[in-house]
């Protein structure tokens, strides 16, 4: 046998080899297909394995599909992962619109929009219209969702700093109209001593006796604890939440429902996630799972934990259901859709859920508006109420230095009135009484010429008081005292009262009255 025969007959036998190789691979695939389709998918599972370990491309789709929508086996998306990447990379656009989603939703592999584009745009280069699809919307979500996203996310930031920074205020203004309202209490409180408290100490020469005021209470200020009710009103929320609580409890959901709701505008976390828990169960409201984000959202920025815990798994769940409906599309039995599909109806559909995520984005901004404009009323309220309290509190005060200025000074005088009655100075001593005073049924000019007349006679004088009673009356200041008095050959005891009343800056003697000890 020649050399050329041999050749032929070598290649021959290849050939044949590969053809029925070729066939029998054809079958296989063509079985692990009808399996597949008739959902017997632990033996499609065997087929497709084998024929990808043997490079099949198609069986290394179709078993990426198997490991991503879990039929017959357990979902695992990185082996999904592993068999779309090789047949992606072999030019399958299937394979290749598959692995764009992956990055596109961070199934299985971090998201990456750049490298979810690059595959879509693969795929879309051999005329896949789903990838195309894909393609745009990815492009068209990236820019606008950004821009909006930044524009949301800043505003948001902008009203929560406004927020905090009420907030910060609120409490600082709470703390000092606390501080008011204490000073006032205060106040009060040192009027009322005032009209009570000895003032022995002051004049230690006139008065050895036990000293003591008289005379009803000095009316310094009628602000009363009742004007700062308003202050403690939101000390009530806790019982509007214990009753809201009890309402869903006795599965009273209406009325839970408006509870909770007035709260939550308030701002109050509790609130809010049980807000959000009627929302997602669909307890008295329909069910929705926006709204009940929404909610969990709200109370999560609060820092309140298991609101942050109900927020993730909700997030988690409907982010989920999402990325299962778009597989399911994606995968849609085993071949991707061809069909035709216009930018225009991607657009349509991006600015659907773009519109979503504006509302949501303008719900949230809403709520942080309405609790900004909460927060400044009850700030200007509590604002009004602390001036009024400074405001008493200065009318206290100054009634308490008037009071203590009255005393002081009526007290000066009396002791000046004694010395000048000692000494026998007429003049100083009648200085002291008012134009209007009158003595026993005396005209004021006969009882000052019958004074003229005493203190003429030659005589040593001596007066002693004790005793001592200062109070302080609308427009007058009472002196009550037991006076000794004593001269050559003749002394007394007695009470005396002398009635003082303001005569511009200074204080005159209205009335006298003396009765002598029995």
């Amino acid at each position: 046998m020649n050399r050329k025969t041999l050749t032929i007959i070598l290649t021959s036998t290849w050939l044949l080899f590969w053809a029925s190789s070729s066939i029998a691979g054809v079958t296989e695939y063509q079985e692990a297909v009808d399996a597949y389709n008739r959902e017997d998918y632990k033996t499609a599972h065997k087929l497709f394995l084998e024929l990808a370990e043997q490079g099949v491309v198609k069986a290394q789709y179709k078993l990426g599909l198997i490991y991503g929508k879990g039929k017959g086996v357990a979902k695992d998306y990185s082996k999904a992962f592993k068999w779309w990447n090789l047949a992606a990379e072999k030019g399958n656009g299937k394979a290749q619109t598959n692995l764009g989603w992956m990055y596109e939703m961070g199934k299985g592999v971090p998201k990456d929009a750049q490298k979810a584009a690059n595959w879509y745009q693969l795929a879309s280069n051999q005329g896949f219209a789903k990838a195309q699809e894909k393609l745009n919307l990815l492009l068209y979500k990236t820019k606008e969702f950004k821009n909006l996203k930044e524009k949301s996310s800043k505003e948001i930031k902008d009203l929560q700093t406004i927020n905090a920074a009420l907030n910060s205020e609120l409490n600082q203004i709470k703390s000092e109209n606390a501080k008011a309202i204490e000073a006032t209490n205060q106040a009060n409180a040192k009027a009322e001593q005032e009209q009570l408290a000895s003032i022995s100490d002051n004049h230690s020469e006139l008065n050895t006796g036990s000293v003591s005021f008289r005379g009803d209470a000095l009316d310094v200020a009628s602000y009363s604890e009742d004007t700062f009710t308003e202050v403690g009103d939101y000390i009530n929320d806790s019982d509007r939440l214990h009753e809201a609580i009890n309402s869903l409890d006795k599965k009273e959901f209406v009325t839970a429902h408006q509870l909770f709701l007035d709260l939550a505008d308030k701002g109050i976390a509790e609130a809010q996630i049980n807000l959000g828990m009627m929302f997602e169960s669909g307890q008295g409201v329909p069910q929705d799972f926006n709204e009940a984000i929404r909610w969990y959202r709200l109370a999560a920025d609060q820092e309140l934990i298991k609101a942050q815990k109900k927020l993730n798994f909700l997030l988690n769940k409907t982010k989920e259901n999402l990325q299962e409906n778009t597989a399911s599309s994606s995968d849609n039995s085993s071949e991707l859709n061809t069909g035709s599909v216009s930018f225009k109806e991607v657009k349509l559909a991006s600015i659907k859920e773009f519109e979503n995520l504006k509302q949501k984005s303008s719900k949230e901004i809403k709520a942080l508006q309405i609790k900004i404009t909460s927060l400044r009323s009850e700030i200007d309220k509590i604002k009004s109420t602390k001036a009024r309290a400074i405001e008493a509190t200065r009318q206290a005060n100054a009634k308490v230095s008037e009071v203590t200025t009255s005393k002081d000074l009526v007290s000066k005088h009396l002791e000046k009135w004694v010395r000048a009655w000692e000494k026998q100075d007429i003049e100083l001593y009648l200085s002291f009484y008012s134009k209007e005073f009158k003595g026993s049924k005396e005209r004021h000019a006969d009882w000052r010429t019958s004074r003229q007349a005493a203190f003429k006679r030659p005589t040593n004088i001596s007066i002693q008081l004790q005793n001592i009673q200062i109070s302080q009356n609308k427009g007058t200041v009472e002196i009550n005292f037991t006076q000794t008095f004593k001269s050559d050959g003749y002394s007394d005891i007695g009470i005396k009262e002398l009635v003082w009343v303001k005569n511009g800056s200074d204080w005159r003697i209205i009335k006298e009255t003396w009765m002598p000890h029995k």
